[in-house]
């Protein structure tokens, strides 16, 4: 047996996972392993990590060599531990430091002025028309995301992920609808429908990048709570509003701390899937949405369309890019997986 069997190998690769389950081998749970006939792999990894079992008959020379292969796992293993630690502790170290900058910030209340979009005009009865139809892009990405997730094997996500996911595009109609609304009678009332379901999706994509990158276990366990923190934000400014005293820092950091968050772990953390140019084009969209938002009416002067309907439909893209990366993108693991069959084969 030669290390290059060892290091090709399919179940070498994921050899790391075994390693607690070798060094607690008894000859009771062997015999019952070896009834389901894992073969020569199963042999070689019980060599490397427990050379000393009576039942299997190692190579010469195995005993050295499995004591100096585990000394240098275990210090690789060490390492990248400690790396992905310092990673997160990054991660968490940005977030304490956003929510501390926000609270030393005087209240922000909600500008009336916003209101006062540059499109105003009314076609077949629809007031605001252009910034209430544009947002029909968000309800036909979320149809289309959904009966796909529904329908199951189109779209490549990590299956306990499915909530995150089926929450996150439902939201996205949810804000196609609410924003439209909005639009028909813009005020601070109806403004709240138009945030409610933007922060439900910005905390669904959050837990998905989390999912992706960091950790599923990580992410289901978050996503409630991070939905539950984006709706408070949003009804605490609502009340706070009402009462004369309006206060939009929750908001504001629920809604630009996660894009400051998930380029970070985007280029910390490796990823599972191919295609995450689309997650960075993504990101751009919402970046070119805001900039179209605060030029609106420079906009309309130039073009006769709005900076604030243009913002919409810029605003819809980034879903949709996300939805063709679902479908197009292709899970690491699995191409290694087929890049190891291949070798083992030769």
């Amino acid at each position: 047996m030669s290390n290059q069997v060892y290091s090709h190998s399919p179940i070498w690769w994921g050899g790391k996972s075994l390693h607690g389950f070798v060094k607690n081998l008894d000859e009771k749970s062997f015999r019952i392993t070896l009834d389901k006939d894992y073969g020569h792999y199963l042999r070689v990894i019980i060599c490397l990590f427990r050379p000393d079992f009576p039942q299997i008959p190692c190579p010469t020379g195995f005993s050295k060599f499995n004591r100096q292969q585990a000394t240098h796992n275990d210090q690789i293993h060490k390492n990248m531990k400690n790396h992905y630690s310092i990673k997160l502790y990054t991660i968490y170290f940005i977030m304490i430091l956003g929510i501390l900058i926000v609270l030393n910030i005087s209240p922000i209340p909600q500008d009336p002025k916003y209101h006062n979009f540059a499109d105003q005009r009314q076609l077949i009865g629809i007031p605001h028309f252009w910034n209430v139809i544009s947002n029909m892009p968000f309800i036909i990405v979320s149809f289309l995301a959904v009966i796909n997730l529904l329908k199951g094997g189109i779209l490549k996500f990590p299956p306990a992920l499915f909530s995150c996911y089926f929450i996150f595009f439902l939201a996205i109609g949810a804000v196609g609808i609410g924003s439209a609304f909005y639009h028909l009678q813009p005020s601070n009332k109806t403004l709240l429908w138009d945030r409610l379901p933007m922060t439900i999706a910005f905390m669904a994509f959050m837990a998905i990048v989390i999912g992706e990158y960091i950790s599923e276990k990580i992410a289901l366990k978050f996503l409630l709570p991070l939905i539950f923190i984006g709706v408070v934000s949003v009804t605490y400014w609502h009340f706070t509003e009402q009462a004369g005293h309006g206060d939009l820092r929750a908001y504001a950091l629920v809604q630009f701390l996660p894009m400051l968050i998930i380029p970070m772990i985007l280029v910390m953390f490796k990823a599972r899937y191919t295609h995450t140019r689309y997650l960075w084009a993504m990101l751009l969209t919402y970046l070119m949405a805001k900039i179209f938002e605060t030029f609106d009416g420079q906009i309309f002067s130039m073009i006769s369309l709005s900076g604030h309907t243009i913002k919409h439909i810029v605003a819809a893209l980034g879903p949709y890019l996300f939805f063709h990366a679902l479908k197009k993108r292709s899970d690491f693991f699995v191409i290694s997986k087929k890049k190891n069959n291949y070798s083992t084969s030769k």
